[in-house]
């Protein structure tokens, strides 16, 4: 059981939210799900992605009376050993503690640095990736994030107009 294992072996909300991060990483090995799978399907079944991951995260907090909400984006291989594959879309959580909102990583369950945010809500029903109407083929997708090197503090207009 969940409840007695996040509350024996941790005291405090961080030491809690890092068991249930633990707990929901340790349950999903990476495998395939669809869309309509759930949390609660991953948890069950054992396999999940990311997104699994965080859900199953999120319903934890929220079960334990803990602000979470559920995040998308890019995670950037920075500071990372390097992984033979593209880098690829990511789900992440936060959660709401002492005034302040806290980055956790179920699926990663470590600080990770380069998260490029695309949506957040209560769920991935609030943050779809994309919509459409029809049938629709993704062709082609590629995403490279790179730490930057010397770089001074510039706006995003500056950024910009220097290319």
């Amino acid at each position: 059981m969940l409840g007695p294992a996040i509350h024996t072996r941790s005291r405090g909300p961080i030491s809690r939210l890092s068991a249930v991060g633990c707990f929901a990483g340790e349950l999903s090995s990476l495998a395939t799900s669809g869309p309509q799978d759930t949390g609660g399907a991953g948890h069950d079944e054992q396999v999940g992605v990311c997104r699994d991951c965080g859900h199953l995260a999120v319903t934890l907090c929220r079960a334990m009376n803990i602000p979470a909400r559920y995040y998308n984006g890019y995670l950037g291989d920075i500071g990372v050993p390097p992984v033979d594959a593209p880098m690829d879309f990511s789900a992440w959580f936060e959660v709401y503690l002492e005034g302040g909102w806290y980055t956790f990583d179920a699926r990663h369950n470590a600080p990770r640095i380069g998260r490029v945010v695309i949506t957040r809500g209560r769920d991935a029903v609030d943050v779809a990736m994309t919509n459409s109407i029809g049938a629709s083929v993704l062709r082609d997708f590629a995403v490279i994030c790179e730490e930057a090197q010397n770089v001074s503090a510039m706006t995003a207009g500056e950024l910009i107009a220097a290319e």
